[in-house]
Formats: structure tokens, sequence, C-alpha cells
């Protein structure tokens, strides 16, 4: 919300019609989820996908997938509706200000997370996050347990995963 918002607030100051702007961060933001989807299934997995017609064992997402998606969508609508540059500069800016309040929000509620650790900085997330699921999954911790194992906070192998 907060990125859509300073995105219609700065493209309202370079008198970029809303109806432009709506469509276009419509456009962004669909691009962004099918990449941030499509960008974790491996190639090879792609002839089952059609066949079956089913997403369903693919649930991650990354960032940088749906960075990528999203940007193809700006430029995509920045061509279409003729709209200046200066909209791309926007995006330039106010991404990675959504990034940061996204990420922010996957280590507050605990869906991101790294490899066990006993770093000054790594993390206990309680139950019913995914850090404790899935350590109970793998057989690490108890199903009771109120806490998972501590865990780095962010995935270096998928930093920009979630």
């Amino acid at each position: 919300m907060v990125t859509f918002l300073l995105f219609i607030i700065f493209s309202a100051r370079l008198k970029i019609p809303l109806r432009s702007v709506l469509l276009l961060l419509t456009t962004v933001s669909l691009f962004t989820i099918i990449g941030s989807r499509l960008s974790t299934i491996p190639v090879s997995d792609w002839y089952d996908i059609i066949l079956t017609g089913s997403f369903e064992r693919y649930k991650d997402r990354y960032a940088v997938g749906g960075l990528m998606f999203g940007l193809a969508g700006l430029v995509l609508c920045q061509k279409i509706l003729v709209l200046n540059k200066a909209v791309i500069n926007l995006y330039a800016w106010i991404t990675p200000v959504g990034l940061g309040i996204q990420k922010i929000g996957c280590f507050l509620n605990g869906c991101c997370y790294g490899q066990q650790s006993d770093l000054p900085w790594s993390v206990l997330y309680p139950k019913y996050t995914n850090a404790h699921y899935h350590q109970w999954i793998r057989g690490l911790i108890d199903e009771n347990a109120l806490f998972s194992l501590k865990v780095h906070p962010f995935s270096f192998m998928k930093s920009f995963s979630c």
C-alpha cells in the first residue's frame, strides 16, 4: 500500500493521468505476482505443469523474478500508454522502498528464514511460523515446541525468496 500511495502521489505531481497510473499499477502488480511464482519453477518441470495444469507443488516466490517481470510490465505499459520516462524513474526508487518494507514484514512474520545458526543475531521463531513448521516436518523439533531452533534471519542461498 505504501508503494502504491507513493506512486500515485508522485505521478500526480508529474501530471500523469490517474487512469493511466492505476492501469500501470495493476499491470505491474500482475506481472510481479506472475514473475515471482514462475521464477521458482525449474524449466525441466514445465512439461509436467502443462500436462497436469497444476502449480500446486510450487508455493515459493522470488522477489527477483517479480522485480524482473514487474519491470517488463512497467516498460510494456509505458510504451502502450505513451507515458514519459519519468514513470520508470519513479519505479526505480519506489521499488527498493517496497522491497525493504516487504523484507521487514517477512522477518517479523517468520515466513522467510535461513539455515540453523548459533550466531548472536540468530532468531527463534514461534509456533505457526514457516521456520517452526518446516523444522517440525523434518523432525528437528517436537510438534508442541513453542519455538523453532535458532535460524539465521534471512537465507543466503535465496536472499530474495519468501
